[in-house]
């Protein structure tokens, strides 16, 4: 890689997976569906260990764009945003995930686990959304402040949309330890936002950054 070291893109990757899964969770909470080829880039990370790059825990890893686009746009914006306040939390999650021996041991058991149930049920299949969400909440969500999920009532009271939401909310988690690792920190976040988008739109995600207009 030329000009970005791999650790920097390694981050931005990770960021751009975090607010493409927070865009995931804000859609299911608020409209009750987010289109499956979504979850389908994102959900292999929970079953990928030891990758050489970030990029490599994803599947057509260019849709990710759409994160990086959402992560220049509210880094480059001062209104607050849903999406934002998700990825923060995931990274809090994460944060203490790392630090509880016992939760982590769950939730690597737990990946292990439904890892081996995959190739029988297909990534996509109802009963790996169902373990997944089962999985967050035996490890992440006791690790920190539960993430609150705002939304319409009458989709989060059903069992398929707050699976994906949680399975969702696991990537996030996921990603965000793949961010620390990779040396992202919260001094990043509020002190290095200028760095970060500048990183962010030089690297080639596959797709060209799509500017949002302001009405």
């Amino acid at each position: 890689m030329s000009r970005i070291r791999q650790e920097q893109a390694d981050q931005i990757w990770a960021l751009s997976a975090m607010f493409f899964a927070a865009e995931g969770v804000t859609a299911l909470a608020e409209k009750g569906q987010w289109a499956e080829e979504n979850f389908a880039v994102l959900l292999p990370s929970l079953a990928r260990m030891n990758c050489e790059t970030v990029r490599d825990y994803y599947d057509c890893p260019e849709r990710l764009a759409k994160g990086r686009d959402d992560l220049l746009h509210y880094f480059s914006h001062t209104q607050p945003d849903r999406r934002l306040a998700y990825v923060l939390q995931m990274m809090r999650v994460a944060r203490r995930l790392q630090g509880n021996a016992e939760l982590l041991n769950v939730l690597l058991k737990g990946l292990q686990e439904t890892r081996e149930h995959i190739p029988h049920f297909g990534m996509l299949h109802e009963n790996i959304f169902a373990r997944y969400s089962a999985i967050y909440q035996d490890s992440a969500s006791k690790a920190a402040k539960r993430i609150q999920v705002f939304g319409q009532a009458n989709y989060l009271r059903q069992t398929e949309v707050v699976n994906r939401v949680r399975t969702l909310l696991l990537c996030g988690v996921r990603t965000a330890a793949l961010w620390q690792a990779n040396g992202g920190s919260r001094w990043q976040l509020m002190f290095g936002r200028g760095g970060i988008i500048a990183l962010a739109k030089e690297l080639d995600m596959g797709a060209p950054y799509q500017e949002k207009e302001e009405y």
